[in-house]
């Protein structure tokens, strides 16, 4: 089985959140429930899952953008990653928050690390290939 590279690792970590706030984006009340919680149908509850979206869709595509650019996109992964590990703190230390988003929310966190290795490997290879951070 081959491996991936760290390019296309790269490039799967910002489509994907791309992806995710696109869903976000689009199917806000779906993002809504699933991601607070069943009853979270109001108006706040989409307004911040599309909030969510357009983040995620913005730093999912300038990933992309800036790995085939071979342009900081170092930078723009590590700001993807720091937001998801951000946004699980922020679940986990809230009072009252359902067990399933909790369980959500680690796996945001891990995608977060994810971005955040993916991105030391980026800022690595273009080092050692003597380019700027990439």
């Amino acid at each position: 089985m081959e491996t991936m590279d760290t390019r296309t690792l790269a490039l799967t970590l910002g489509r994907s959140r791309a992806v995710v706030g696109i869903v976000l984006l689009l199917l806000p009340g779906l993002a809504g429930r699933l991601w607070l919680r069943p009853s979270a149908r109001g108006a706040g509850a989409r307004f911040f899952c599309r909030l969510t979206g357009i983040r995620d869709l913005l730093l999912g595509v300038g990933s992309v953008i800036a790995v085939k650019e071979g342009r900081k996109g170092a930078d723009w992964l590590a700001m993807g990653g720091v937001a998801d590990v951000a946004d699980a703190a922020a679940v986990l230390v809230s009072p009252g928050v359902r067990r399933s988003t909790r369980m959500a929310a680690l796996a945001v966190a891990a995608f977060g690390a994810a971005n955040l290795k993916v991105a030391q490997m980026v800022a690595d290879e273009a080092s050692a290939a003597g380019e700027p951070a990439a």
